[in-house]
């Protein structure tokens, strides 16, 4: 038999504020790195485009790039964020969690379609060009589960507002 020590309700609270905050740094460093390759995907596409006289593909590129970091960036703030509440309150089923997770969910949501859109229009412009609608699937599950996830938050934090009044 494996000793198995009982941790207290503090010490699993300090385990959740390490873990979080270990995360949140992790996160905004990552957050960081993806703005910067952002940064550089814009620089290398205008050095790039006075040599290359506007060729459509390397301009269809580095749009994707920028929009693929930009986004990367947003959400990886938002996890920071949502991890950074998750840390300083108490309980993970704060209000804010549950609103961060919805955002995210909002986000998933919009970059789905943008992807749809996206493809669509290159598909215009440059028919030979490889779209990336077939990202769009995992993208929409991505946003469907991130919305669930909301509302499971929601209801924990429901039922820790109704324990917490019983006590």
């Amino acid at each position: 038999m494996k000793n198995s020590k009982k941790l207290t309700k503090a010490e699993i609270q300090e385990k959740i504020k390490v873990s979080g905050m270990a995360a949140f740094i992790v996160t905004l460093i990552i957050g960081g790195v993806l703005a910067l390759l952002a940064v550089m995907a814009i620089v290398n596409g205008v050095v790039r485009l006075e040599k290359a006289d506007w060729q459509t593909e390397f301009v269809i590129r580095t749009a994707l790039s920028v929009f693929n970091y930009g986004f990367s960036s947003v959400v990886a703030l938002l996890t920071a964020g949502l991890l950074y509440e998750i840390q300083k309150s108490y309980t993970p089923f704060a209000k804010k969690v549950g609103k961060y997770l919805a955002g995210i969910s909002f986000l998933f949501s919009i970059m789905g379609l943008a992807v749809l859109v996206c493809g669509m229009i290159i598909d215009k412009i440059a028919p030979s060009f490889d779209t990336i609608s077939e990202f769009v699937f995992p993208i929409v599950i991505a946003g469907i589960v991130f919305a669930v996830l909301a509302r499971v938050f929601e209801y924990g934090r429901l039922l820790q507002q109704e324990s917490d009044e019983t006590l």
